[in-house]
């Protein structure tokens, strides 16, 4: 077991403990107890272990999925059941061409580089069939293999993404939900052996290059389909024309969303909330018609709160509907910004299938356009109202207050999950060295009088293409701790991808990781001097390492040590440790309400409910008693 000893006074002064009242009897006795005792609390504990994490589509991650509906089956395995055991679905950024359907619980699909697009795209639509879709009409890979014969998508007009009944608390962030029917044809869609079914007065033929984003090719396609409750959307955008998004849960909140169509585009049952999202009518490349933001049916309704109504410049918008009643709608348009005054017909609402928009509980207040307010004197009796009262978040949440409601992302975001540290040969200056040689706070290249390290310039290309590399880092023999390695000061778990070669064409080396005191945790043999080629160690959690040839001669082009996703519940730090560090620095977040990042506020809030408070400072208080060795 892992020992570890703290100055006990210096922790606590430096986190201004002793002036929480809650914690001065508690931290007397414990800076007692620790004066004879050291400990490391068990990791492995129910309450605060967070390894739920799964990747797609990362490369160098080798436990990473191909596809996101494989990433979503391992959680459906693992079967998480409350909040704690919540499964984090990392997906790289990159075109994902597939049906997703979710039918488990606290998933989470997470984009940790929002600069770059994580796509999650389909092709089905409403009166065509594919050799793809299966006695469910949904994608079926034996019958997408076989093409035996075509069925045609039905439910909910073959969603990109389906959340099943069983889905709930669903939530996204930094992903682009799209169903690419009325968007673009694809190859996979020609394929799959795109055909008109016969089931609806449908004349269209798809091809290569045909205009679908014509009036006269638009049909129901939806980007997702949502049956779950308390799911959220937080920065996501959802692409379609007719029918992009669809709510069949029983409540629901989207902030920060981009939400584009033109027919019925938010249509459904169900209490959603629409937190500062911008609705953007996408229109026609010929015979345009005004569209419709809502068709809704009721069941709590739908509130649009500090949105804005926009319409796509590439394309030909005429002025649309706030909505039209699917059912008993009731809908409400609240601190409503126009693009233009005219984007909204001057009525506001619509009728359909012989429901009248008087007929629906519709509402209306505040809206603008360029900071104006807008004329409202000829819309739909009694639609105006003139107070948000009844008519904000918190009145349609009820007792649930989402996830994402008061959620401030870490600046950075991507730093948080897989931040990389570098260490490349081509940046160090040429020489030999007999002393240490402090690269940035991970790299260290230990050296010593007697047995040097030498640093050439070089023109090199690693074997697969993937670096062009300037410079060698010649270790010239067996190493150690303390001369003719590579230290490397983890910060916290992941993995070391490392271009080596021997320094002999001949004779392969065997290359050992070692840890602070020199013991070999892991190795990698038969390193051949042929080229530089990627090989990789795995670091299990924070700490001080050494890469070092057993015997002979090594090469080093370049390091690349990733940091791993993955978070501790408790581990304020993010050392990989919870120890007394995590309860001083849980101390300081609870009174300064001030957190580094979105992981380190994952992790202070160790009852799951949405704050970090008092409470969570008993728990760690707790737990820490409990688990002193």
């Amino acid at each position: 077991m892992q020992i570890i000893t703290y100055d006990e006074e210096e922790i606590l002064m430096k986190y201004n403990i002793f002036n929480c009242k809650i914690f001065t009897a508690f931290s007397a006795a414990i800076i007692t107890f620790y004066s004879s005792v050291h400990f490391l609390p068990c990791k492995n504990s129910n309450v605060f272990a967070k390894e739920n994490n799964l990747y797609v589509g990362y490369s160098n991650i080798s436990e990473s999925y191909s596809t996101v509906q494989s990433a979503v089956d391992a959680a459906e395995r693992i079967n998480p059941s409350s909040e704690s055991e919540r499964i984090i679905i990392h997906i790289a950024p990159g075109t994902y061409r597939e049906q997703i359907n979710v039918n488990t619980p606290y998933i989470s699909f997470v984009n940790d580089t929002p600069s770059q697009e994580v796509l999650l795209t389909w092709y089905y639509g409403i009166g065509y069939k594919y050799y793809s879709v299966g006695s469910s009409r949904n994608y079926n890979a034996s019958a997408a293999a076989s093409k035996s014969s075509k069925a045609e998508p039905i439910k909910r007009w073959g969603y990109a993404v389906g959340l099943s009944s069983k889905a709930n608390n669903f939530r996204a962030e930094n992903i682009t939900f799209e169903n690419s029917f009325n968007r673009y044809v694809t190859d996979e869609e020609i394929a799959d052996g795109v055909e008109i079914a016969g089931s609806q007065s449908i004349t269209f033929e798809r091809k290569k290059g045909s205009d679908v984003k014509s009036k006269a090719a638009t049909e129901r396609a939806a980007a997702i389909s949502i049956e779950s409750a308390n799911c959220e959307f937080y920065d996501c955008e959802f692409l379609g024309s007719q029918d992009t998004l669809y709510t069949g849960g029983s409540q629901g909140y989207f902030k920060n969303c981009f939400i584009q169509g033109n027919t019925d585009y938010i249509f459904g049952t169900g209490k959603y909330i629409f937190d500062n999202c911008e609705l953007n009518f996408g229109g026609y490349s010929s015979n345009s018609v005004g569209g419709y933001i809502t068709a809704n049916r009721g069941n709590g309704g739908y509130l649009f709160y500090n949105c804005e109504i926009t319409a796509n410049s590439t394309l030909t918008v005429n002025p649309g509907y706030f909505g039209r009643p699917w059912g008993d709608a009731d809908v409400a348009f609240v601190n409503t910004k126009l693009q233009s005054e005219d984007i909204i017909k001057p009525v506001g609402w619509c009728s359909m299938s012989g429901r009248e928009p008087e007929d629906a509980d519709y509402k209306e207040y505040n809206t603008t356009v360029n900071g104006n307010p807008v004329n409202t004197s000829a819309r739909t009796a009694n639609t105006v109202k003139y107070s948000e009262n009844g008519l904000t978040p918190k009145d349609y949440f009820g007792s649930w207050v989402p996830f994402y409601y008061n959620y401030t992302p870490s600046d950075k975001p991507n730093e948080e999950y897989n931040k990389s540290y570098i260490l490349d040969a081509g940046n160090i200056e040429t020489g030999t060295y007999s002393s240490p040689i402090k690269i940035n706070d991970v790299f260290t290249i230990t050296a010593s009088e007697e047995k040097t390290v030498s640093i050439t310039a070089e023109n090199i290309v690693s074997d697969d293409n993937k670096h062009n590399l300037n410079g060698l880092i010649r270790l010239g023999g067996g190493g150690s701790p303390k001369y003719r390695s590579i230290q490397i000061n983890a910060p916290k778990k992941g993995r070391l991808n490392i271009y080596m070669m021997s320094s002999n064409t001949e004779n392969p080396r065997t290359v050992n990781l070692l840890d602070d005191y020199g013991n070999v945790i892991s190795s990698i043999e038969n390193v051949t001097g042929s080229s530089l080629k990627k090989y990789e160690f795995s670091i299990s959690s924070s700490g001080t390492y050494y890469i070092t040839s057993s015997s002979s001669g090594l090469n080093v082009g370049c390091i690349d040590f990733q940091t791993d996703s993955t978070q501790i519940t408790g581990d304020i730090n993010s050392d990989d440790v919870i120890d007394c560090f995590d309860l001083t620095a849980l101390r300081y977040r609870s009174v300064n309400t001030h957190v580094q990042s979105k992981n380190n506020e994952i992790s202070a809030d160790l009852n799951n409910d949405g704050f970090t408070d008092s409470s969570d400072l008993i728990i760690m208080q707790d737990y820490i008693i409990r688990k002193i060795d």
